[in-house]
């Protein structure tokens, strides 16, 4: 999504697809009443379809193809348009079929479209979902399981949209694993559509036939279809700058593009009287929009408005080119082999996602066996449920009157005629589930008293040889370098996850610090004569742990922390890309609470991502980190005074999120990182800000990471709820080496709240 954080990137691209997809059917050609139809009392036949248009078939090939590619090798960049591509194909076969339905019988059955869509959609999306949440659960945690449950619960009420634009705006909840279901979204913005879109037609089709008949019917609609358009085109022009990521996934944001599909339908029998010769030249102009969106747009360009309107055009234009008249001269579109993928889209759609996201349980580095497996998967998958489930469901009489049942089969039992297909499901559900059902290794007996056993040149607390703290945990990193299995963790990944953490945060510190709330998020000895204060976002949160072990005998500990908002004197969006003003306004309220405070500590904290998007200006790279500097200066003039030490602690390099690195057919290997060079850069960039300033930058990669490899849990302990913020317990390991350090780095004495020189001693600022 536009303006996500890179490790909220990291798994899969952000931008998820969904489809729609109905029977293909020629454009009709909407007939004028003559007076003597008028007078005879009979309507006039629409011009019948006399097979499916290939072109469209085909524009669904190139949709599906360039989303899948689009996941399975992250290129080409703007393949996510493809599911633009089937909007607006929606919009016109939907807005197409119903037309003919009223031209032909004078009404819209309600009930006969949505026991078309029920039939059409229901039931491979239902067969996928329970396929992709069992696997969930068979390959990795109870709460990663129970997380794709929920996701799969919207997805099969169609709202799945809005679940996934409430958790893209969480930001701890963004930092997860993708969705294997995400892609359900656009499912969801359809039938949305589908639910308003028949009504509000009918009810402008009743307006015209009161106000003046069937000459203007498609003038009333059309005025319709642009108003309504219209409006959502601005309202998304609005919304994708104010928060984008709603903006994304929103139906109101979406709902013009499959308005111009409609469009095209209303207006056919214009479109239908198109010379031969301009058809493959309109057909290929579209097709060229297409292309060249797919080229110029990427993940940073404000969409769905504007940018969507270049695919959705496009498209437009192939739609258009073939009305009343197939455009000849369309190979790359209209190529049996183009038909086919287009007739078996929707399950190649369905299918893909969950393969690209669960077969990374099998291969987490990705790379070329990755890519033929989830392809091959996808093709196979998809072949089967399109002949066995999908069609068969499709063109049986399911959900109609038993008289039309009786018409429809014969004598035959109506269950008989599905036989097939139930076994045809059961099939895939056994094939797909003991794939997934891969035993997982047991724990290795001598590395798990390896690792619940202390290292045996020192215990924690030892303080009698020179950094102890530091040379225990760098034994126990480098123990859990070399394990081939997963011990048993404490607490393990089933007892992980945000909301975990947010409960298990209530006992030791708080997480958005406001006026409100302020006085309950002091803590420590409160008559001790020292005053520390936790400045910064949820990185400074996840360090409160160790701040409470390592401060609490000898400090009153006073939190100022807000998520997602950097202490440093610069103007931020949420890193879902929407302004911050809450942030603008929080920071100098904490300064204003640590002028009156007067600590002789502050600790500061941050994660590192504001220098990859989160900015309000969009720098990245060096401009994003020039500006990061300016402002931390300006932070530390504000909150600099005379005998008070900053402290500024770097967030971890983060590692692999056990939630979905550590499954039942993985290693620990899967689990490690390697210190990016966006880590040093970001923290050198801090470092000869705060030492500049006579403050003390403590590097914290050794406490995580031996040689720059960094593992998930260090002993038997996760080390990260999400792979970024740590979790409570193992916060609470480094109180001791925290407390170590900053003796060592301030020259304090154990108990001492004496006040010395600002900034303390800055000589050791960069140890671990």
């Amino acid at each position: 999504m536009p303006g996500a954080p890179a490790s909220a990137l990291a798994d899969a691209p952000a931008r998820i697809r969904g489809a729609a997809y109905d029977t293909g059917v020629r454009s009709p050609v909407l007939p004028r009443p003559d007076a003597s139809s008028a007078a005879s009392g009979r309507r006039r036949e629409a011009p019948r379809a006399s097979s499916t248009r290939g072109d469209i078939q085909g524009l669904r090939a190139v949709a599906v193809g360039l989303v899948i590619a689009n996941h399975v090798f992250d290129v080409p960049t703007g393949g996510f348009v493809g599911v633009d591509i089937f909007f607006v194909l929606s919009g016109f076969l939907i807005t197409d079929l119903l037309l003919r339905e009223h031209h032909r019988e004078g009404r819209i059955s309600y009930l006969d479209f949505y026991r078309r869509r029920v039939r059409r959609i229901v039931p491979v999306a239902t067969l996928v979902l329970a396929v992709t949440i069992a696997s969930t659960y068979l390959l990795y945690s109870g709460v990663r399981g129970k997380e794709v449950a929920t996701d799969g619960l919207w997805a099969f009420g169609f709202v799945a949209n809005w679940r996934f634009a409430d958790v893209g705006t969480d930001y701890f909840a963004s930092g997860g694993p993708v969705s294997p279901l995400q892609h359900y979204w656009s499912l969801s913005v359809e039938e949305q559509f589908y639910v308003v879109w028949p009504t509000l037609l009918v009810l402008t089709l009743a307006a015209a036939a009161l106000i003046g008949g069937r000459r203007l019917r498609t003038p009333l609609v059309t005025a319709v279809v642009l108003i309504v358009g219209g409006a959502s085109f601005v309202y998304s022009l609005a919304h994708t700058v104010d928060s984008p990521t709603v903006a994304y996934f929103s139906t109101l944001d979406r709902a013009w593009e499959l308005l111009v599909g409609a469009l095209i339908a209303v207006t056919a029998g214009a479109w239908s009287r198109l010379p031969d010769l301009l058809r493959p030249v309109l057909a290929y102009a579209g097709l060229a929009a297409i292309v060249a969106s797919v080229a110029l747009i990427g993940e940073g360009d404000p969409f769905p408005a504007p940018w969507a309107a270049l695919p959705v055009f496009g498209t437009a234009a192939v739609v258009a080119a073939g009305v009343g008249r197939e455009s000849r001269l369309l190979w790359p579109l209209q190529n049996r082999v183009a038909r086919y993928l287009g007739d078996i889209s929707y399950s190649l759609y369905l299918w893909h996602f969950p393969l690209v996201i669960l077969l990374l349980a099998y291969f987490p580095d990705g790379g070329l066996t990755y890519q033929v497996v989830a392809l091959a998967s996808t093709l196979v998958l998809s072949v089967f449920s399109y002949h066995m489930v999908e069609n068969p469901i499709r063109h049986s009489s399911w959900l109609e009157p038993r008289w039309k049942r009786v018409l429809h089969n014969g004598p035959a039992n109506h269950s008989h005629r599905l036989a097939n297909t139930w076994l045809a499901i059961g099939a895939v559900v056994a094939v797909v589930l003991s794939a997934a059902a891969v035993a997982a290794p047991e724990s290795d007996t001598a590395d798990q008293q390896l690792l619940t056993a202390a290292p045996a040149t020192t215990e924690p607390g030892q303080t009698t040889v020179d950094d102890p703290q530091q040379q225990y945990l760098t034994e126990r990193i480098t123990q859990t370098l070399q394990l081939n299995k997963f011990p048993t963790l404490t607490p393990s990944a089933d007892q992980l996850g945000i909301q975990q953490w947010f409960a298990d945060m209530e006992d030791y510190g708080c997480v958005a610090v406001v006026e409100a709330n302020y006085g309950d998020c002091s803590f420590g000895d409160a008559a001790a004569k020292s005053t520390t204060v936790v400045f910064g976002d949820s990185i400074a949160i996840a360090w409160m742990p160790a701040v409470r072990e390592a401060l609490s005998d000898v400090s009153r500990i006073q939190q100022l922390t807000l998520q997602e908002c950097p202490p440093f004197d610069i103007v931020t969006n949420k890193f879902s890309g929407g302004a911050f003003p809450e942030c603008q306004a929080f920071r100098p309220w904490a300064v204003g609470q640590i002028e009156d405070l007067d600590p002789d500590l502050v600790i500061m904290s941050s994660t590192i991502l504001y220098a990859f998007g989160a900015l309000s200006d969009g720098a990245t790279g060096p401009a994003a980190l020039d500006e990061i500097s300016a402002g931390l200066k300006r932070t530390l003039q504000q909150i600099s005074a005379p005998g008070r030490t900053i402290v500024f602690l770097s967030a971890p390099p983060g590692a692999g999120d056990l939630s979905a690195c550590a499954t039942k057919v993985g290693s620990p290997d899967d689990c490690e990182l390697q210190v990016p060079q966006e880590w040093y850069q970001y923290n050198d960039t801090v470092r000869d800000v705060v030492e500049a300033a006579g403050g003390v930058f403590v590097d914290t990669r050794d406490w995580f990471c031996v040689d720059d490899f960094c593992p998930g849990f260090i002993g038997t302990t996760p080390a990260f709820v999400d792979g970024e913020h740590l979790t409570v317990q193992y916060s609470k390991q480094l109180g001791p080496v925290l407390r170590e350090t900053l003796r060592a780095d301030l020259g304090a004495a154990e108990g001492a709240g004496d006040k010395g020189g600002q900034g303390g001693k800055g000589g050791k600022g960069r140890r671990g």
